[in-house]
């Protein structure tokens, strides 16, 4: 396998898998049409035949549909057609090959009927061609197929695998009430955005006023309801290069990149109070709901958890002004604290 070059294999798997095709083909025409040992040369008279009793097309040229109908209620079945099908082949050294794979049929007088061909072809290459010497035929019965489903190539089982541990990888960075990045995600994420940004990165710590409150009064389950509600506010005030993440129980982070300058930062935020005042108006109680956001501009060279660190200031800052209000970080303003 060594001295085959990749080209050579490819084009190898594709003769194999080809022919393997035409197989079940020849074998799926119509009465009278052909016999499948007419068109391939390549089927050893010692092949091995393993499966159902339905195989025994390959050896006579007896239609497929003609012992197909001694099993079916409905004899008429010579509407039938290949609603699908896969072919999948590896090498096995220089001199053989296997092709696995799948035909599924259906037919025009019955719409729930469908048969699946499932089939192991095994090639050896003897004497510069290729000859099969072996197949291992199944047909599933309908429960046997509800049992085992569809039956995937090598290359779609690894497909699905990087899928769902791509999908367990995202499932992982999120807080799953919310659909926002967790609080370590955030963290890790932003500091690596905030530093590759030379335009006036901002941070802004979000606190939802009362939770405690809200929670005695409506329940935690209205209260996960107001947290997601909260979630959405943040994700349609910023953009779509922004980060948004949960940090705490009740209390968001975001990072806005290429804020032109403190005054519109200070917009952003009462857009998010006004937001979240507007989508909780069904409650009846606007004094129990409302956002209190400290905010601090990103300054040349420093961290984002010293940034981070000032908007929390900030919040704080908010809260105790009454909340349902913002505060900008002004170091000037902070000094000593």
């Amino acid at each position: 396998m060594e001295d085959m070059r990749e080209e050579e294999k490819r084009e190898t798997l594709d003769f194999l898998c080809r022919k393997t095709k035409e197989i079940w083909h020849a074998g799926l025409s119509a009465p009278g049409v052909r016999r499948i040992h007419d068109d391939l040369d390549m089927m050893e008279e010692k092949c091995l035949l393993i499966g159902t009793d339905k195989m025994e097309s390959i050896r006579t040229g007896i239609s497929f549909w003609e012992i197909l109908k001694r099993d079916c209620e409905k004899p008429d079945l010579l509407g039938l057609y290949i609603v699908d099908e896969w072919y999948d082949g590896r090498l096995l050294g220089r001199d053989g090959a296997i092709v696995c794979g799948n035909v599924r049929l259906g037919t025009t007088v019955d719409e729930d009927f469908s048969l699946d061909i499932r089939f192991t072809v095994a090639f050896e290459q003897v004497h510069g061609s290729w000859e099969i010497i072996h197949i291992h035929n199944s047909l599933p019965k309908e429960i046997e197929l509800k049992e085992l489903g569809k039956i995937y190539t090598v290359v779609e089982q690894a497909e699905q695998a990087v899928a769902m541990a791509e999908q367990l990888k995202t499932l992982a960075r999120m807080d799953q009430m919310t659909e926002v990045y967790n609080h370590k995600t955030f963290l890790d994420i932003a500091e690596q955005m905030a530093q590759k940004q030379s335009q006036n990165p901002y941070c802004y710590i979000i606190d939802l006023d009362n939770f405690k409150k809200i929670n005695d009064t409506y329940g935690h389950l209205e209260g996960d309801r107001i947290l997601k509600i909260l979630a959405d506010v943040l994700r349609e005030q910023t953009r779509a290069g922004d980060l948004v993440g949960r940090i705490g129980g009740d209390e968001f982070a975001i990072l806005c990149l290429q804020v032109p300058e403190d005054e519109t930062a200070c917009r952003i935020a009462e857009r998010m109070i006004r937001g979240f005042q507007e989508r909780t108006k069904e409650y009846g109680d606007e004094k129990l709901f409302g956002l209190s956001v400290g905010i601090a501009k990103m300054g040349q060279g420093e961290s984002f958890y010293k940034t981070l660190k000032n908007a929390d200031l900030s919040l704080y800052r908010a809260k105790n002004s009454g909340k349902k209000t913002y505060c900008l970080y002004r170091e000037r303003e902070f000094s000593g604290q």
